[in-house]
């Protein structure tokens, strides 16, 4: 929507301009500092990585990572969609200016499942046999394995091999960190895609290994990498989430959503995320003890920068504030939860909103006595009535004034119009005004 809304001639960046053989339709490009703000669009954030694109294994021969973690030099927006000739022309274009060696390499027509037609079951085994516990066969075979992974067929492929397991059982626990790397995230594809593998890895204790280097690992992206391994074992998997928390899995997750880490924390965001896949095994989590060790941890993830993860933890919050026990531990620290979503509904994203609208209505629904601790933040009272008319969401702007209705029907320091009254005087009737008169919604 932003593209069309541009302007029919947007001047290209000074002092170089992109590469005049892309067409003119193509062509149209703009600063983000400057241009955009003449022509009235304004982005406000750009995510990069893989909150919005799954790039492991996309560059085969590169390490693995899961994060952008460089500078944005420049950003050029195309009313059109570049071929592959013009893709290379704005490469070189870069290439020159920032005096990059710029090379992409094209992947076969199709998607990245294309480059894997040419392997066979015999190369699979070819590979698993060069695994050995050093060398750089073993590293250039498990980069090689680990690729295929990310396609399902080609996973459940390489699980058919039963001497692959106990050589990565071993592997994990070696010294060298980028084969142990490999080794754990390629069983924690493998587990996530193939039904042969889960039951090869649990037989083999690779739980039981995975917590330990989550535990114990003076690596902290190591202990990330076998807590994604966990997330994507554990996803739908009934048997491995019991596992998990018979395994004292939780209390090792509680610790590791109190890191200062951001790749820990959003990877025991997920892990914990799975474990909410199934009803039975959420009562299991939400009943443990262990989830009052996570409660200071959740409330500060709500400001995390990972939607993500701010999704996952507004869930398991709603959860516990339905719980009296679980709910009195996030209530009981002078407002924090509601001081936490205050900050969270100042930001400028509705997924955020949503959040945070979504525990301050589950909170209000449980408990009406909150009213007057909500209603003693001004700036969070303020935030909440103006999303019903700020708000592009319709469901937000419904929350948004139902939260409104349990405020203004709440008796507050024993007094049944003092939060009517606070809420007029705040402007509440000029809000109700707005909405019937512009929002279309029910």
């Amino acid at each position: 929507d932003a593209l069309d809304a541009l302007p029919a001639a947007v001047p290209a960046t000074p002092p170089a301009a992109p590469p005049a053989a892309v067409p003119a339709a193509a062509t149209e490009t703009c600063s983000a500092t400057t241009d955009l703000a003449t022509t009235g669009i304004v982005i406000d954030s750009i995510l990069l990585g893989r909150s919005i694109v799954k790039v492991e294994g996309a560059l085969p021969g590169r390490a693995q990572h899961h994060f952008f973690d460089g500078e944005l030099a420049e950003l050029l927006v195309y009313r059109a969609p570049l071929n592959q000739r013009h893709i290379d022309e704005v490469g070189g274009y870069f290439a020159k200016k920032f005096r990059l060696d710029w090379k992409l390499e094209w992947r076969k027509e199709g998607s990245l499942s294309s480059t894997h037609t040419d392997v066979t079951n015999a190369s699979i085994q070819t590979l698993v046999h060069l695994i050995q516990e050093t060398g750089k066969e073993t590293i250039a075979s498990l980069d090689r394995l680990l690729t295929l992974s990310w396609n399902k067929t080609k996973a459940k492929e390489i699980s058919l091999n039963p001497s692959l397991f106990p050589r990565l059982c071993i592997l994990i626990t070696l010294p060298c960190g980028e084969v142990r790397r490999l080794a754990i995230t390629l069983m924690g594809n493998l587990a996530g895609k193939s039904p042969v593998a889960k039951n090869a890895l649990m037989n083999l204790g690779a739980m039981g290994m995975f917590l330990e280097i989550c535990s114990n690992s003076e690596s902290v992206h190591m202990r990330a990498c076998a807590s994604e391994a966990l997330g994507k074992w554990c996803q739908e998997d009934l048997v491995a989430q019991v596992a998990f928390i018979e395994g004292q899995g939780l209390l090792t997750l509680a610790d590791m959503l109190h890191s200062e880490n951001s790749r820990l924390k959003t990877s025991a965001s997920m892990l914990l995320s799975s474990l909410f896949s199934d009803n039975e095994i959420a009562e299991r989590v939400l009943e443990n003890e262990a989830i009052t060790a996570m409660t200071g941890a959740l409330v500060s993830l709500l400001l995390h920068d990972d939607l993500r993860v701010q999704t996952v933890v507004a869930k398991v919050v709603c959860a516990l504030l339905a719980r009296e026990t679980q709910a009195e531990s996030l209530l009981c620290e002078d407002g924090l939860l509601f001081v936490t979503l205050d900050q969270v509904l100042s930001t400028k994203q509705e997924e955020r909103h949503s959040a945070a609208l979504s525990i301050i209505h589950t909170a209000l629904l449980t408990y009406r006595s909150l009213a007057a601790r909500i209603l003693s933040i001004e700036s969070l009272v303020l935030k909440i009535m103006d999303l019903p008319i700020s708000a592009h969401r319709g469901d937000i702007a419904s929350t948004a004034m139902h939260t409104l209705l349990l405020l203004t029907t709440s008796e507050v320091l024993g007094q049944p119009q003092f939060a009517e009254d606070y809420l007029c005087s705040c402007g509440l009737l000029t809000t109700v005004q707005h909405v019937l008169a512009t929002r279309q919604e029910p």
